[in-house]
């Protein structure tokens, strides 16, 4: 019962009112000490520093006893309490480590997936590409411009190119491609990509060939185009073929 009283009597107002009951209960019971701090904490402010503290002190008295073991029990097991909180230390460790390499493993599976989407494209890209028109350059009939359209790709020329039908531009893109190359007397200037294609122009590998084998090669691609119905932004594909072997 006085328990309650005293915690009742940390409450303003009505507090008060309990620590009065609580001195005529400790005054019946021949506790004078509690009667005396039931009585101070009835003064406001000065009783909640005195008496009420006072309290809270006499209850520790009271429980020395038990304080005092559980200290003993504390000290009896220093070492296990050391190891345990040694021991989560190294769970936050690793928990922290977890966390390292999980983010690496989102990155790498970020990665593997932006791979994919490259490696899908690629396939794609190549799907596309084997579904193009493809203008063969036969060794056998034009060797000089066999040659060179082999050279042209190895060095990174396309081997898709884009049908250009402006023949302003494709004038345009034949004298850029030869500028400042001559040829001697029966011989012609091969460039590829082809002056006819988007991809024609200023940069284009070039070498000398004989003239027969330049005509033969417009007649072939003008025939290639109207075969498979090129257009003006239409793409298709030039493979070289040793037919010679």
């Amino acid at each position: 019962m006085q328990a309650g009283l005293d915690v009742v009597g940390c409450i303003p107002v009505v507090g008060e009112i309990a620590d009065g009951a609580n001195a005529v209960v400790s005054l019946a019971r021949g506790d004078y000490v509690g009667a005396g701090l039931s009585l101070v904490s009835m003064v406001p402010v000065v009783g909640d520093v005195i008496g009420k503290g006072g309290k809270v002190v006499k209850a520790g008295v009271k429980h020395s006893d038990d304080i005092v073991k559980i200290g003993r029990q504390l000290i009896k097991h220093e070492d296990d309490i050391i190891r345990a909180g040694k021991k989560l230390d190294k769970a936050l460790d690793a928990g922290k480590q977890l966390a390292k390499h999980g983010d690496e493993a989102l990155d790498a599976g970020k990665n593997v997936a932006k791979h994919g989407d490259e490696a899908t494209e690629t396939v794609v890209k190549k799907l596309k590409d084997e579904d193009l028109p493809v203008h063969k350059v036969n060794k056998s009939e034009t060797p000089g411009i066999y040659d060179n359209t082999v050279k042209a790709q190895k060095d990174g020329q396309p081997s898709v190119l884009t049908r250009e039908t402006n023949k302003k531009t494709i004038r345009k893109q034949r004298r850029s491609a030869t500028k400042g190359k001559k040829a001697k007397k029966g011989q012609s200037i091969d460039e590829y990509p082809f002056a006819s294609t988007k991809e024609g122009g200023q940069g284009a590998t070039t070498a000398t060939v004989p003239i027969g084998e330049q005509s033969q090669q417009g007649g072939q691609l003008s025939s290639f185009y109207k075969k498979n119905n090129i257009k003006e932004g239409d793409k298709f594909k030039v493979v070289p073929v040793d037919d010679t072997k």
